[in-house]
């Protein structure tokens, strides 16, 4: 009893420091990774549920892309064999003055891959946990396990904390394997962690865009609430959301972009109105439109017309074809300059 007491204080003792090494926060409150050891979020390489947190300072939470999708930005950890029980929790929040939510983007991996999704083994679990104590105890907020289905794209959960307004908590991400040694092998993703006020209105989520042309895209995305009508606001990549063009009032979850210029990358961002209330915008999404390979000119209406056009290297596998038509039968006179990107 003396040694369970002890190990007890012990734990508790070792996740104040941790969690100390941050002040207390005050939502709203949002962390994307991009830097990862995060010097407001801890680990600890063993404890389940019950004991909490224990050997704190080291796990084998590391950066990796969002469901491998590049080499950083995210926190990631691989289950594959049997015991591991390695804990990844967050800086303390004050929830005074809510309601609030917490959310953030999850996704589940087959390993190594960015395109297959991944299942739990038999006893494997990821929770999200919240202590009110302090660490003393930690309560289950959202669980997954052998039964959960997760995208390919990940998802995004909200838990309301309405239950746990005026209080001082903590978060804590525990990922175990239990102790069967399952042939699962598969790498948890978590990122874009916010607590932040209670939110009714959703940001669309899993923006896409597909048919790109060169003059034209369709752009889609799919709602997570209950919003019926969207906003979007698109322009050049890197464009400063306010400045953009806006499309309101669009009625379905997909929209076609026309009047682009060809071989151009553009952004894009969605809102969702839910009557009186707007979502934040998700977003960008980038896009680039294709290269134009074929021209219509009105020579008879528009006289002689300059076409700048910039190609790629095609070679005589890959060739660039130029097609121009003369819609009546007269000869075209075409002129060509070129030159190197970057020459003259």
């Amino acid at each position: 009893m003396r040694q369970k007491l002890l190990l007890f204080f012990i734990t508790l003792f070792l996740t104040m420091i941790a969690s100390a090494q941050c002040d207390i926060v005050t939502p709203n409150y949002y962390e994307d990774f991009s830097v990862i050891p995060n010097e407001c979020w801890e680990e600890a390489d063993s404890g389940d549920a019950e004991s909490g947190p224990m050997d704190i300072g080291s796990g084998s939470w590391l950066a990796e892309g969002f469901l491998n999708n590049g080499l950083s930005g995210a926190y990631r950890i691989n289950l594959y064999l049997a015991n591991k029980s390695d804990w990844l929790f967050s800086p303390e929040f004050d929830l005074s003055g809510g309601p609030f939510q917490v959310d953030f983007d999850f996704g589940i991996m087959a390993w190594d891959s960015s395109t297959t999704a991944g299942t739990l083994g038999s006893d494997d679990t990821v929770q999200l946990l919240l202590t009110n104590d302090g660490g003393t105890t930690w309560i289950p907020l959202l669980t997954y396990d052998e039964n959960s289905e997760v995208s390919v794209e990940g998802e995004h959960p909200i838990i309301d904390l309405t239950a746990y307004s005026g209080e001082t908590v903590q978060f804590g991400i525990l990922a175990s394997e239990g102790e069967v040694d399952d042939i699962e092998d598969v790498e948890v993703f978590v990122d874009n962690f916010r607590v932040r006020n209670l939110i009714t209105c959703f940001e669309p989520i899993a923006l896409n865009a597909n048919n790109l042309n060169f003059t034209s895209a369709d752009i889609s995305w799919e709602e997570q609430g209950t919003a019926t009508s969207w906003n979007i606001e698109y322009g050049v990549a890197g464009f400063t959301l306010g400045t953009g063009t806006m499309i309101n009032g669009v009625t379905e979850t997909m929209y076609s972009v026309t009047d682009l210029t060809n071989n151009t990358a553009y952004d894009y961002y969605v809102q969702s109105v839910c009557g009186e209330e707007y979502s934040n915008f998700a977003g960008p999404f980038t896009f680039t439109t294709t290269l134009q390979t074929n021209f219509d000119i009105d020579c008879v209406g528009d006289g002689s017309l300059t076409q700048d056009y910039c190609y790629g290297d095609g070679g005589a596998t890959d060739p660039i074809i130029l097609t121009y038509t003369s819609a009546d039968g007269t000869p075209l006179n075409l002129t060509f300059n070129s030159k190197l990107h970057g020459m003259s």
